[in-house]
């Protein structure tokens, strides 16, 4: 199962992942990790042809390198997606990369103006959802994944079950901050691709 940002945010809906498997080169995964500065500390693995995305290895969780590539993260996460993804009690290797660039727009959107990234005005702007398997088939290479030590993620961030129940819609009271959403919109701007794996 995934979760997608949309205006509403996603998960990617992929209910069998115990039958999913990467498809990442030993070449392309030591590329990875060099290009990326994955820190060699958090022990990341290359996954055998059998081993599966899901369950995770014991003190292990997947990562897919879309993370790193597509979504611009990097080890350690910002405070901000672990904020987003603990307020909806998803895992990140559950999150469809689309979702997780949005996240990553939102923070660097809010850092352009001199503001720090709020979480109640991204909920203002954005609802996690449930998506469909075609959502992450869409985007090339998503299934290149592999293992890292589980201390690169909070502990407290677990598996969401596959009929998990995501926060409500916002209340008529919802309080955020107004100007900084007024900023964002004012100032709205594309994700655009600036070459050399750059958005």
């Amino acid at each position: 199962m995934g979760f997608v940002v949309s205006s509403s945010l996603s998960m990617a809906n992929k209910s069998n992942m115990d039958t999913s498997f990467s498809v990442l080169t030993r070449e392309k995964f030591e590329d990875i990790l060099e290009t990326y500065s994955i820190p060699r500390s958090f022990n990341p693995v290359l996954p055998g042809n059998n081993e599966p995305i899901y369950p995770f290895k014991p003190c292990k969780i997947s990562l897919y390198t879309r993370v790193f590539v597509y979504c611009n993260y990097r080890i350690p996460f910002t405070t901000f997606l672990i904020q987003v993804l603990s307020f909806h009690g998803v895992h990140i290797s559950q999150m469809n990369p689309f979702g997780l660039a949005k996240v990553n727009h939102f923070e660097i959107s809010c850092c352009g103006l001199g503001a720090i990234p709020d979480l109640n005005v991204f909920r203002a702007f954005y609802k996690l959802t449930h998506s469909g398997i075609g959502i992450l088939l869409s985007l090339k290479d998503w299934k290149d994944s592999f293992f890292i030590d589980n201390l690169c993620v909070p502990t407290t961030m677990h598996w969401q079950p596959k009929k998990s129940t995501l926060p409500k819609a916002l209340s008529d009271n919802f309080v955020y901050d107004e100007g900084l959403f007024k900023g964002l919109v004012k100032n709205a701007n594309r994700r655009t691709y600036l070459g050399d794996g750059c958005y």
